[in-house]
């Protein structure tokens, strides 16, 4: 319903909100390990005849890793990462890709009880990948 050349471009948005709580009471109503309470994705992309391109970015709220590690329980921070992608057709039967994960090089890091206290720090790095893929 947009104009040319805007009539490829789109958006995908979505929002999860988690609420989870061990009934054990040892664990003081933590969260369950490895749920986030609040998570998204925004996504922004192109699809026209031969060309399609794509950035998003996806976020999720700290989570508890570990509920019983040494000095208390561990938590993931908060983190955030921009992923890119595009192709071209070549052919009707060929099509170049290229793929960027985490495009802005973030860090991840963990921490127990409060952030001052760093349990964990680490960058995987900016992932690059580029492709023809064909069929017969």
């Amino acid at each position: 319903m947009l104009p040319a050349p805007f009539d490829g471009l789109g958006m995908q948005i979505n929002y999860t909100f988690t609420d989870s709580k061990y009934d054990d009471p040892e664990k003081d109503e933590l969260p369950f390990a490895g749920m986030s309470e609040h998570s998204y994705n925004a996504v922004i992309y192109y699809e026209k005849d031969d060309y399609q391109a794509r950035i998003a970015y996806n976020w999720r709220d700290d989570y508890l890793k570990y509920p019983d590690a040494w000095g208390g329980p561990e938590w993931a921070a908060d983190y955030g990462q921009f992923d890119f992608s595009a192709s071209y057709n070549l052919t009707a039967k060929t099509r170049i890709d290229l793929n960027v994960t985490n495009l802005t090089n973030e860090r991840q890091w963990s921490y127990i009880k409060t952030q001052e206290q760093v349990s964990h720090l680490s960058r995987y790095g900016r992932s690059i990948s580029l492709g023809i893929n064909t069929s017969f």
